[in-house]
């Protein structure tokens, strides 16, 4: 099978990686509902931010994981 994974270095915010704050009525936090609705919105937010304040140096890493990798995560950064 395949796994989609996103990837934020430890320096975001875990309140701006969750995005809970972006979730709109009738929507939960589910992955399939976090990659098609609040990945893409925390990315705007943070483009139209211009990178300042919570957002300031925002990164996010975006892939698929096919069968049969493996997949290493440094100590610190938050995934989904």
């Amino acid at each position: 099978g395949k796994k989609r994974w996103v990837l934020f270095p430890p320096h975001v915010p875990k309140h701006v990686v969750e995005g809970r704050s972006l979730v709109w009525k009738g929507e939960d936090d589910e992955a399939v509902h976090y990659f098609m609705n609040i990945l893409p919105r925390i990315k705007n937010r943070a483009e139209a931010s211009g990178g300042a304040g919570d957002h300031e140096g925002f990164e996010c890493y975006e892939f698929t994981q096919n069968a049969g990798e493996t997949v290493f995560i440094p100590h610190g950064w938050w995934h989904a």
